[in-house]
């Protein structure tokens, strides 16, 4: 789901009562943003991956890495983008008014109540969901962006 294109179709409301329409989008926005976040999990791995495998030339090796800093920026660039957006900003006021309001019930998340959080194996074994390609010529499969595992859903 594109939601920069179902945040434009969706027209900010009075703030006393967002239509479902609305929450949903915003809802959509968060997806979005949480997924990108999660593709940012393994950027450091991303960009030493060139470095750990045997490389034809140092060129190669550098054309690797350049490739994989430009894909890790691109990526940092678009999380950010998306966090400053004015629909963001719009969401996460309403997030903090809606919290104040009715807070109560909110309690913060506690790793002890989720002790497998950085459980990079996921519950059914390895993940394979931020697989953007192999790195290398001579890239080495088990440390390939292919084979990263990772407990985001998307």
């Amino acid at each position: 789901m594109d939601s920069a294109a179902t945040a434009n179709e969706v027209t900010a409301t009075p703030e006393a009562a967002w239509s479902e329409a609305h929450l949903e989008s915003s809802m959509a926005q968060l997806q979005e943003m949480h997924a990108r976040l999660c593709k940012l999990r393994d950027a450091v791995s991303r960009l030493v991956d060139p470095m750990l495998v045997q490389q034809n030339s140092p060129e190669d090796l550098y054309n690797d890495f350049a490739r994989n800093v430009n894909r890790t920026q691109a990526d940092v660039q678009e999380l950010t983008r998306l966090v400053r957006s004015e629909r963001s900003k719009e969401i996460f006021e309403r997030a903090a008014e809606s919290r104040a309001q009715n807070g109560g019930d909110i309690r913060g998340w506690r790793v002890t109540e989720h002790e497998d959080w950085l459980d990079v194996r996921g519950p059914d074994g390895p993940k394979d969901v931020n697989a953007v390609g192999t790195t290398g010529s001579n890239a080495d499969p088990s440390s390939s962006d292919q084979h990263r595992r990772s407990t985001c859903s998307y």
